[in-house]
């Protein structure tokens, strides 16, 4: 039970360490904050909430 708990977690990791490397790429190319869906800003308070999120609540809802 134990190894499918962590494998869980791991998994977790896994997807979370690949937002936050997206995250530092659209920081590198410009546009981070931007919806990369459609185009919008992405609200300052949803990025303090999840600086990693893509896509502005519009578009994630």
């Amino acid at each position: 039970e134990q190894d499918e708990a962590l494998a869980g977690q791991e998994q977790v990791f896994e997807r979370e360490l690949s937002q936050i490397t997206a995250a530092i790429a659209r920081i590198d190319d410009g546009t981070y904050g931007e919806c990369a869906n459609c185009g919008d800003e992405i609200s300052p308070q949803r990025l303090a909430v999840q600086p990693e999120a893509p896509l502005c609540m519009a578009c994630a809802s």
